[in-house]
């Protein structure tokens, strides 16, 4: 079996490997990782013939590789990412290993949020462009805070097709040019969220508005000086086992209680931003519910609450062309945008 140094990797097949063993195993590891990297880099995937209990190797490779911060892992972990999500989506379903090992790989990528990882991100990136492993390596490019005119082209055009996935990233780069978008994007979504019942939303409205609104929200606080964004882990085994997988009672408790603050705070200022300015005459302008020919429904009223909040002459979807700039201010026009939208 593979091993570092004198330790066989296959020994720590096991749910909640001890401590000693994992530091021992890293210390090993941080002397010569070459044979680590040899695993990664002799792995296929998409390899059928690879058996299950040879995954394990890899599994903890990349595990310690990661905690190590190690940039030469960075291609490797990109590869197994991106096989691994093409896989999944051939087979709906991938093996228990390599579930494990996939969530591993993202886990373990994600630790390069340096400036100094950027280069090699955006390298890995731009060979898989349009993949869901290329989408993970964009999030983490975000998340290195080197704010590039392409980075921020390439993030405004995936918030275009996945605001959620892209307003993590958004907030995870602390780049507050983000902030027009997401705005825009709330604005469109508080009639949904004011006149329609959570049940009744769409569940892609429903989680556009909560995690683009965290997002927003963070970075609001980021242009107001309040906070400088997301706290990056520590480099170091003890420190991530030691501080996020086992905190003690009250600092749980004390996590716990500034969650709740910080929750009560993002619906405050999503209330005074985006809802507080809608009219409130749903009652009078809504005589029913459900869709009917020839009767106003809740969703046209949506539109037309949008509209005439970003237009001070109270413009309604009616009285603008197809073909003329939406009032949103995407830059499309309005039949590409919010017409389609009230469309569907």
């Amino acid at each position: 079996m593979l091993g570092v140094g004198s330790m066989n990797l296959s020994s720590l097949r096991f749910e909640n490997p001890g401590w000693d063993l994992i530091q021992q195993v890293a210390e090993e590891a941080s002397k010569n990782i070459d044979p680590l990297l040899s695993l990664l880099r002799d792995y296929d995937p998409e390899d059928s013939l690879v058996d299950i209990d040879d995954e394990w190797p890899i599994i903890h490779a990349v595990r310690i590789l990661g905690y190590q911060r190690n940039p030469e892992v960075i291609p490797e972990l990109a590869r197994i990412i991106n096989s691994l999500e093409e896989m999944g989506d051939e087979d709906s379903i991938l093996l228990d290993e390599d579930s494990i090992l996939l969530n591993d790989a993202q886990v373990a990528l994600e630790r390069f949020d340096r400036p100094d990882d950027f280069p090699i991100i955006w390298e890995e990136f731009l060979k898989y462009r349009g993949t869901e492993g290329g989408h993970e390596l964009l999030r983490v490019a975000a998340a290195c805070r080197v704010p590039t005119p392409e980075l921020r082209r390439q993030l405004l055009a995936y918030f275009e097709e996945d605001p959620v996935m892209a307003s993590w990233a958004m907030a995870d780069s602390a780049d507050i040019h983000y902030l027009g978008a997401l705005d825009a994007h709330l604005t469109w979504l508080a009639p949904f969220v004011k006149y329609i019942s959570f049940d009744r939303m769409s569940i892609s409205e429903h989680d556009d508005w909560i995690e683009c609104g965290s997002a927003w929200y963070k970075l609001i606080q980021i242009k107001e000086g309040r906070t400088q964004g997301r706290e990056s882990f520590k480099p170091g085994l003890q420190s991530y086992y030691g501080k996020h997988l086992y905190p003690s009672k009250s600092k749980l408790e004390k996590m716990q209680a500034k969650h709740l603050a910080e929750v009560a705070d993002e619906r405050e200022a999503l209330e005074k931003r985006f809802l507080a300015v809608l009219p409130s005459e749903r009652a009078q302008q809504v005589p029913v519910i459900e869709r009917a020919p020839g009767v106003v429904d809740e969703r046209d009223f949506v539109i037309d609450a949008y509209l005439r909040v970003l237009s001070p002459t109270r413009v309604t979807a009616s009285k603008i062309g197809r073909n003329e700039p939406c009032p949103c201010g995407s830059g499309r026009k309005f039949k590409q945008c919010c017409l389609r939208r009230q469309s569907g």
